[in-house]
């Protein structure tokens, strides 16, 4: 009980979710240009400070006889 007041008094505070959606922005920047600098092919959707990716990348599958 007490963590969740804590939590709650935490999010009243004037400023919490700009600063949560600019910390969110700047991880997700991050991610996009780490992901263009390596070649990795990844869809990134963020909205607001939830954000969610999917990486694409190709297996070498082969069978051992």
């Amino acid at each position: 009980m007490a963590a969740g007041l804590t939590m709650l008094n935490e999010i009243s505070e004037e400023g919490f979710y700009d600063r949560l959606i600019a910390q969110t922005t700047r991880l997700v920047d991050g991610l996009r240009k780490a992901a263009e600098e390596t070649g990795t092919s990844m869809r990134l959707h963020f909205h607001f400070f939830y954000f969610h990716f999917h990486s694409y990348f190709q297996l070498s599958l082969f069978h051992y006889r």
